[in-house]
């Protein structure tokens, strides 16, 4: 049988639970979510972040066509970072390239509203800060 005693504080805690589960989910974009895992594609150059010493600049890389592609199978290629061959995603912000020789190279990435950023994670770092930036090319461009 049920009585008012048992009944309210069952149906406030199902509320609760409820209202905790919209709050997660609002909080969420799917589409933010799988963009920024996402490194798999081809992406063209579009600048640098390089200092001398000082704060950090953003120079634009004024018509160019220089690019990288992450492949499905693991493949690295392009114009930028050119002696690299292959690729390891480490965790949710280093990639790893590596060359022929197995010599590899660790790359901080950060992917956000369609923007890529990678900048070195060792064995060799810039002392003053610097990264790379790229776009997404979208499929037929």
């Amino acid at each position: 049988m049920k009585t008012a005693r048992n009944f309210l504080p069952k149906t406030l805690a199902g509320l609760l639970v409820l209202l905790s589960v919209l709050i997660f989910s609002a909080s969420c974009d799917k589409s933010d979510m799988l963009q920024e895992t996402n490194l798999e594609g081809k992406w063209k150059l579009t600048g640098s972040y390089i200092s001398i010493g000082g704060p950090q600049e953003f120079r634009l890389a004024k018509g160019s066509k220089d690019y990288i592609e992450f492949k499905k199978n693991g493949e690295f290629e392009g114009d930028v970072f050119s002696e690299y061959v292959s690729y390891t995603i480490k965790d949710s912000i280093t990639v790893q390239l590596m060359k022929r020789d197995k010599t590899i190279q660790n790359y901080i990435y950060k992917i956000k509203e369609g923007e890529l950023t990678m900048g070195p994670a060792g064995p060799i770092y810039c002392i003053e800060g610097c990264s790379t930036v790229f776009v997404k090319v979208r499929s037929g461009s």
